[in-house]
């Protein structure tokens, strides 16, 4: 996957979705700081759409609608 690092950086911290706030390291891919963020164990947001996502598919109709809609 291809990032393109001649793009500007965000200065200053960053926020993520939940209101949790980071660094971005320096020499670091923003969306692996993002994937760490979203994979961890005490962050019920991932799984939440995943299970809706599946359940979607499966059935036709997410247990929210619309599917990616989990406010």
């Amino acid at each position: 996957v291809f990032f393109d690092s001649s793009l500007p950086r965000p200065a200053g911290p960053l926020q993520f979705p939940d209101g949790t706030m980071a660094t971005l390291p320096a020499n670091a891919d923003p969306r692996a700081v993002f994937a760490d963020w979203l994979l961890r164990a005490d962050n019920p947001a991932f799984a939440r759409s995943l299970a809706n996502r599946t359940w979607g598919w499966l059935f036709g109709r997410g247990l929210v609608q619309p599917i990616d809609d989990l406010r």
